[in-house]
């Protein structure tokens, strides 16, 4: 199983908060079976910090 992240958007909206959307899916399968199947889909809407340097999910929806 893969989980795969696409069309990732990131707003910056001040030195230590910004925002995060993207699309998420579970992908099955793969090259020994030569074939793939979507198990899940959705998005999500992510909210984040900047700690000591580092930026940190602080709050995540999974639509």
């Amino acid at each position: 199983m893969h989980h795969v992240m696409t069309n990732a958007v990131i707003d910056i909206v001040s030195a230590d908060k910004a925002t995060h959307r993207s699309y998420w899916m579970t992908v099955n399968g793969g090259p020994a079976m030569y074939s793939f199947r979507i198990a899940a889909q959705g998005r999500y809407e992510d909210e984040l910090v900047k700690r000591d340097g580092q930026w940190l999910i602080y709050r995540r929806k999974i639509l």
